[in-house]
C-alpha cells in the first residue's frame, strides 16, 4: 500500500542538520529504502509504501533526539584524491581542536580590516583569497596568530584583483616565509582541482584557443 507522510521540523536548519545538509545522504536513504523524499523549508514528504514511511519517520526522530541530546551529526570525512591534496589536509589536521569546534560549532567569519588589535589565541583561522590582500594586511594577520592557534591561508596568484601598482600579500609571504620553521607551503595544480570531468576539456579549449597557460577564471 503506498503511503504519504510529511515531518515537520522545528526549521529549515534543523532539518538539514539531521542530513549534514548533503542532499546525496538523502538520495542514498532514497535507494536503500526504496522511498521518494522531497524537501523545502523545515519538512520532509517521503513516499512509497506504509512500511518505509514508517522506516524514515523513525529514522528522523532517531537522528532528532540524538541532535537534541548534543550528538554531532557530520557529513563523512573528506577523502583527500591527490597527494598534494593529501599534503594539505594532513598540514591543516589538529584533530583534537577540530573535534572541540565542531561540537560547540564555533565558527566566526570576519573581514581582513576588522582584526586589527586582535589576539587570536585557541583558534583554527583560515584566511581565503589571501592574494587581494595588501602586503601591509598580511603582515598585520599573521601577527595576529596567539598562543594554541594554528592558521591556514589560501590564494591563487593569477586571480590578484589589487590595481596593478599594489603588490600582493601572499606573493611577498611566499618569499619571504620560505624557510622558517612552523610554516609549511602546498601548492595546488590542475589535477588537483576535483570538479566535473567537462571541466578539463573546458581549460584544454580555452588554452589552444588563447595559445596560452591556464585561463584566468579557473582556479
Amino acid at each position: 500500500m503506498t503511503g504519504v507522510e510529511t515531518l515537520q521540523f522545528e526549521s529549515a536548519l534543523t532539518l538539514q542538520s539531521l542530513f549534514g545538509n548533503d542532499l546525496g545522504l538523502l538520495k542514498i536513504l532514497e535507494q536503500e529504502l526504496g522511498v521518494r523524499l522531497t524537501t523545502r523549508e523545515g519538512w520532509l514528504r517521503v513516499e512509497r509504501s506504509d512500511e518505509a514511511v514508517d522506516q524514515v519517520r523513525r529514522l528522523f526522530a532517531q537522528l532528532e533526539k540524538a541532535r537534541q541530546n548534543g550528538v554531532p551529526i557530520r557529513r563523512a570525512a573528506v577523502i583527500p584524491k591527490t597527494e598534494n591534496q593529501r599534503t594539505y589536509v594532513q598540514a591543516i589536521q589538529e584533530p583534537e581542536e577540530m573535534q572541540r569546534c565542531l561540537e560547540r560549532n564555533v565558527i566566526e567569519i570576519a573581514p581582513v580590516a576588522y582584526m586589527r588589535g586582535l589576539t587570536l589565541a585557541g583558534s583554527f583561522i583560515v584566511l581565503d583569497e589571501a592574494q587581494n590582500t595588501t602586503p601591509e594586511q598580511m603582515l598585520m594577520f599573521l601577527t595576529r596568530l596567539g598562543l594554541d592557534s594554528n592558521c591556514v591561508i589560501t590564494g591563487d596568484q593569477r586571480q590578484i584583483d589589487l590595481p596593478s601598482n599594489r603588490r600582493s600579500g601572499l606573493v611577498e609571504a611566499l618569499q619571504a616565509l620560505r624557510g622558517v620553521p612552523g610554516i609549511g607551503f602546498c601548492h595546488f595544480g590542475d589535477k588537483d582541482v576535483v570538479r566535473h570531468k567537462l571541466v578539463a576539456f573546458i581549460v584544454s579549449a580555452y588554452r589552444r584557443h588563447r595559445g596560452a597557460g591556464e585561463p584566468s577564471e579557473v582556479r
